[in-house]
């Protein structure tokens, strides 16, 4: 398994695919502070650009470059010739896949830090010191952008095409965008998969809003997760 998660280190460097994934996030950081937000030096920029556009377009990135690119290629069949066990390919491969997420959404974190750096030293948001507010925000937009990693994940492993893991994370912002503006909003927040994030953002106090958002994020990872190692293990890579 050690060697396994060196290759995939190894691959994921030479791929360039951190370097792609990074340059990527310093458009979408100047779109969240100028569009989304609009207030500059403000740390309410992390709130907002969790809750809108740039989760969906900041994760695309990875299962594009990494996953959907390497199976176009033939790559990941490199791996099985050398006798290990799919189920261990399939760990190491979506360990350093995680690991690559994680790692572009902390970029793409000190960049709005680096904007906003006046902002989270000096203000204070609904009696929450901004620093606690970036943190609290954070870390639940990391919960959100590994949910929707681990469903771009499984469509890169299904279809193997990076076009078509593309047009999927677009396809999910359009459903969520549709579904803000066609449900009701007195139920918006335990069905609509922004809403919720907004609303727990917001230290919502009502707990069905709070059990839709972890049952949601839970379970849709769950899944797409075991589905993606069940296609994986199934394929013929051969």
């Amino acid at each position: 398994m050690k060697n396994l998660l060196k290759y995939e280190i190894y691959r994921l460097w030479y791929s360039y695919t951190l370097l792609y994934a990074m340059l990527f996030c310093i458009p979408l950081a100047v779109i969240s502070q100028l569009v989304v937000a609009g207030d500059p030096q403000s740390p309410a920029i992390y709130g907002m650009a969790f809750e809108f556009f740039i989760p969906q377009m900041l994760v695309i990135a990875v299962p594009t470059l990494f996953i959907a690119r390497e199976q176009k290629k033939g790559i990941i069949k490199t791996s099985l010739l050398c006798g290990h066990s799919r189920v261990k390919v399939f760990l190491a491969k979506t360990t350093i896949y995680y690991f690559a997420v994680i790692l572009v959404c902390l970029f793409y974190i000190f960049l709005l830090t680096l904007i906003n750096v006046k902002g989270l030293s000096l203000q204070v948001i609904d009696n929450e010191h901004s620093a606690i507010y970036f943190l609290r925000c954070s870390s639940i937009g990391f919960s959100y952008c590994i949910m929707l990693s681990t469903l771009l994940l499984s469509v890169s492993i299904i279809f193997k095409n990076p076009s078509v893991t593309v047009v999927s994370g677009i396809i999910l912002f359009c459903i969520d965008f549709f579904m803000q503006a066609m449900v009701d909003w007195r139920v918006a927040d335990r069905i609509v998969p922004s809403a919720m994030l907004e609303a727990v953002m917001t230290k919502t106090d009502d707990a069905a809003v709070m059990t839709s958002f972890i049952l949601t994020v839970t379970l849709t990872t769950i899944i797409a997760y075991a589905v993606s190692l069940i296609v994986f293990y199934k394929r013929d890579y051969k």
